[in-house]
């Protein structure tokens, strides 16, 4: 911070005033451990400090007095809207190291008491437990606070009247901040107001509104985006449940086509079973009829060729019959015996027909 901040800290009336002076009471925080402000780290309140050291109780008892002794030095009655106590805010400066902070702010209290008098300056408060990150809207960025003090002092003019406006001006916050940049260049080597502009005007509690807004407002995306998840979950699971079903009823004909195919692969096995053993009693019968007709073939060539024989000596004894009637009788036994034999080769043929027809067949069957 470039300067001390004034802007911000009017307090009317006792109420107000007196709620400030609990707010930065540095040993009621102390003791109870608790403040409405989250962003404070506990762990640090022990480093706060207040550097005349008055208790809640004392600093009442004081702004009363003081109050009473401006309404006696006043003509007029006090309004009820009148400005009671002025709250100052400094900020070490950002080259400051931490441990010279409380000799620092103890030199910015002396200069405020020589400033405004002792009996006007109530106390200050330094806080080392509100170091944290700000949201700053002007400029768009996280702001660091640092580590700052509130002053608390009553605006009496030097005639005891209590009178705000001359006490809040310009020459004074330059007089004021002028003081402290002397004191700083002078026993710490660094500068209090470094030239550089203000990037930001607001107040910490502006900073912390502000913080406070952007987290809101982070957490409502925050809620949207949960939503539009929840929503997003929401149709992935119905649409997850469509597919599940789709798939189900896929699987349940997968299923009944597995099923299927498993009675038509029994049924096949089955009639291949039934065909194999038809097969081998088909082999079986004409192995068994191709040995018969092998007999019967056997059989008839041993009677063709008996026959044969036979028939060349009937020729044989016809050439010695002298008879017409003994050549006759023998003729017509010759001719019986050439029409058996005819029947007989007849009989032979169709067998042997048959036999093919029924091996061509067996080979057809076997192909398919």
């Amino acid at each position: 911070m470039a300067s001390v901040k004034w802007d911000g800290g009017k307090y009317k009336g006792a109420t107000e005033a007196k709620a400030h002076f609990r707010h930065n009471e540095t040993e009621q925080r102390k003791l109870t451990g608790k403040h409405s402000n989250n962003d404070i780290d506990r762990s640090r309140t022990v480093m706060n400090f207040s550097v005349i050291g008055r208790s809640y109780a004392e600093r009442c008892k004081m702004y009363d007095t003081a109050i009473k002794e401006a309404a006696a030095h006043s003509k007029r009655k006090l309004r009820a809207d009148a400005v009671t106590c002025l709250g100052l805010c400094t900020y070490a400066p950002a080259e400051l190291p931490e441990e010279k902070c409380a000799e620092w702010f103890t030199n910015v209290h002396s200069i405020m008491v020589e400033m405004f008098g002792a009996e006007n300056v109530i106390d200050t408060d330094v806080h080392f437990d509100e170091v944290h990150e700000y949201y700053d809207s002007e400029q768009d960025e996280l702001v660091r606070s640092r580590v700052h003090s509130h002053t608390n002092i009553i605006p009496r003019t030097a005639d005891g009247r209590l009178c705000c406006k001359e006490i809040y001006t310009r020459a004074n916050c330059v007089k004021l901040n002028g003081l402290i940049e002397d004191m700083t260049q002078r026993d710490y080597g660094i500068q209090f107001q470094t030239g550089a502009k203000t990037k930001g005007t607001k107040t910490v509690e502006q900073l912390k509104a502000d913080t406070l807004k952007a987290a809101l407002e982070e957490e409502n995306r925050a809620r949207e985006h949960r939503h539009e998840l929840v929503v997003q979950n929401a149709e992935l699971n119905k649409r997850n449940t469509v597919l599940f079903d789709e798939l189900k009823k896929q699987n349940e004909k997968l299923d009944k086509v597995k099923e299927t195919a498993a009675k038509i692969e029994e049924t096949i096995l089955r009639k291949q079973r039934i065909f194999d053993r038809d097969k081998e009693k088909q082999e079986k019968l004409l192995r068994l009829r191709s040995e018969e007709i092998n007999r019967h073939i056997k059989e008839i060539k041993r009677i063709q060729s008996e026959y044969s024989k036979t028939l060349e000596d009937i020729r044989s004894i016809l050439s010695t019959i002298k008879t017409a009637a003994e050549r006759k009788a023998i003729e017509k036994k010759i001719n019986e015996s050439i029409r058996k034999r005819a029947e007989l080769t007849a009989e032979l043929d169709e067998y042997v027909d048959y036999i093919t027809k029924q091996q061509k067949n067996k080979d057809k069957a076997f192909s398919l």
